[in-house]
């Protein structure tokens, strides 16, 4: 099967869990466009493939009938809701090529006389309704036949659990997501089909749940957020489920040394100065999606993860230093937007204290020498928003070219932002290097 067939040919398969108890209703028609299936066509739409997807990601239930009929209304899609903002976000964290995944939902239909789609679907009151789901979701595991699935949520992890021959025991009564380190599993039985699994909060309210997640590995005891990146970690690393041809030259965040600045890894000993310095200072915050840290500890745990991390070759993050003193003045990190499509995203922070000093185009001067000409990007792009004019100038001063406006392009501590986009591409940057 191709991948452009696959919505179709579960969508024909939808009729097997009617009739429909009270409260839920029928989806009479698949969206063409990105979203959960079977709403949608349960393919990432925004950019081309041919690959047929080797991630299956499971959530609880399409939506409301208020919801979906302003979908169909608009022919627009809804990527910038709280589940797909966060789930993107978390994906590329985690490197995970949004068009390998098929999303869908463990449950068919949709909500109706209510606005709102969280919580307890309708449908899980009626048994023999759970039945005739549980069935088809075991059709969409035959037909993906994924290397792994990934559950959002309690109810997905527990209808996973129900149509699972052996290895997901320990999810078995709502546990996926309550007990310590039980969110990964490496060799779950399907009718025959082994993959892997992982069970995350779900991402419409991921900033409510994630941080009662614990997880445990060689390299440590991990909380919250890094938990889980770390379980979608594990669970990438060893199948190879998420590593595409090869195209970048990944060597990890190796010293990058400039007329006055040395950029390193973070070690442990940096957690006081990076919290003196910035990670403590909401004006520093102020624009970033990240909370300024109101305890040391918070800190600790963020420079714990990224310390962590460093054994990944493609994770990339640097502590910014003077050449003549080794204590941490701001960090830079540079992100995989794109591997198949060399392309590359970064982010950075500066203590306040060092603010117009040029520092922040000191460091992606470097940074951007180094993603080009050594791990072999072909595109570099960012944004800022429009209240923090001083990014853009930084942006400028190192070759960048405004590509236009997105609005409301993520939430910071101050709300919804306006955002400019920036890029640069190799032979833009090369040019001004001759």
């Amino acid at each position: 099967m191709k991948r452009q067939e696959l919505p179709e040919a579960l969508f024909n398969k939808i009729n097997m869990v009617a009739p429909y108890p009270s409260g839920v209703k029928p989806i009479e028609k698949m969206l063409n466009m990105t979203a959960f299936f079977p709403g949608g066509r349960g393919l990432w739409s925004e950019e081309y493939s041919d690959e047929f997807p080797s991630i299956l990601i499971l959530g609880q239930d399409f939506s409301t009938v208020e919801e979906y009929n302003a979908m169909l209304k608009n022919n627009k899609n809804d990527l910038q809701c709280s589940t797909w903002r966060n789930l993107i976000k978390l994906f590329q964290e985690a490197n995970i090529d949004l068009k390998k995944c098929f999303y869908s939902n463990v449950f068919i239909g949709l909500r109706d006389g209510v606005t709102k789609n969280t919580g307890e679907f309708p449908g899980f009151k009626d048994k023999e309704f759970i039945k005739r789901n549980l069935k088809l979701l075991s059709v969409q595991v035959d037909i993906i036949k994924p290397k792994l699935i990934i559950t959002l949520g309690k109810y997905a992890a527990e209808m996973l659990y129900r149509i699972s021959d052996s290895g997901l025991e320990d999810w078995a009564n709502w546990r996926a997501l309550s007990d310590e380190n039980t969110g990964f599993k490496d060799d779950v039985n399907f009718n025959g089909h082994r993959c892997r699994c992982v069970a995350l909060v779900h991402t419409s309210l991921r900033h409510l749940n994630v941080g009662r997640r614990v997880y445990i590995n060689e390299n440590g005891k991990f909380f919250g957020n890094s938990a889980e990146l770390h379980m979608l970690e594990d669970a990438l690393a060893e199948t190879k489920i998420n590593t595409p041809s090869i195209t970048l030259n990944h060597v990890g965040s190796i010293t990058l040394i400039t007329d006055r600045l040395i950029l390193r890894r973070f070690t442990h000993d940096d957690s006081e100065a990076v919290y003196n310095n910035w990670t403590s200072d909401s004006e520093v915050s102020k624009y970033m999606r990240w909370q300024h840290h109101k305890n040391i500890k918070e800190t600790e745990s963020k420079i714990n993860d990224w310390v962590n991390r460093y054994k990944n070759n493609n994770f990339y993050q640097w502590a910014i230093t003077f050449k003549d003193s080794d204590e941490p003045i701001g960090a830079i990190g540079l992100f995989v937007v794109n591997e198949s499509d060399m392309c590359g995203d970064f982010g950075y922070s500066i203590s306040r204290k060092y603010w117009g000093m040029g520092v922040a185009t000191e460091a992606l001067k470097a940074v951007l020498k180094f993603s080009f000409e050594t791990i072999g990007f072909n595109r570099i792009e960012s944004y800022h928003s429009v209240n923090n004019p001083a990014s853009g100038k930084v942006m400028l001063k190192v070759g960048m070219k405004v590509e236009g406006l997105a609005k409301q392009k993520y939430k910071s501590n101050v709300g919804f932002e306006d955002s400019y986009m920036y890029s640069i591409l190799k032979e833009e940057f090369n040019r001004r290097l001759s």
